[in-house]
């Protein structure tokens, strides 16, 4: 009955370190692969931008070749009809002097000119 026993606890402990060992090495396997992944990855990057500067030789126009963002168009400030009601403080206009009617005016104006 001993025998047994220490029979089936040595089985167990050689499964666990098999086991140990099986885990390491995977662990090691996922890992080459996600490194060779990342390397496939920037070579692939590193090829588009070279195609990229190959296909737009001398125009620095495109903000990745810059390396500077696009300029933002300034903002548009419309004046409805010049009755001088709205007063502008700073190109934005006071809206205490309009009323709901006439912001949803406004609006719609907006809206159909884009």
């Amino acid at each position: 009955m001993y025998a047994r026993k220490d029979y089936y606890k040595k089985l167990g402990e050689q499964l666990r370190k098999v086991d140990h060992e099986d885990k390491k090495v995977e662990r090691e396997k996922r890992r080459e692969k996600r490194m060779k992944e990342k390397i496939k990855r920037k070579q692939g990057e590193m090829e588009e931008e070279e195609e990229e500067e190959e296909g737009h030789e001398g125009s620095a126009s495109s903000s990745e070749e810059t390396g500077r963002k696009r300029k933002r168009a300034k903002k548009m400030y419309f004046d409805d009809n010049g009755d001088g009601d709205e007063e502008k403080e700073g190109g934005k206009i006071n809206t205490d002097a309009i009323s709901t009617a006439e912001l949803e005016e406004m609006a719609l104006k907006l809206i159909t000119q884009s």
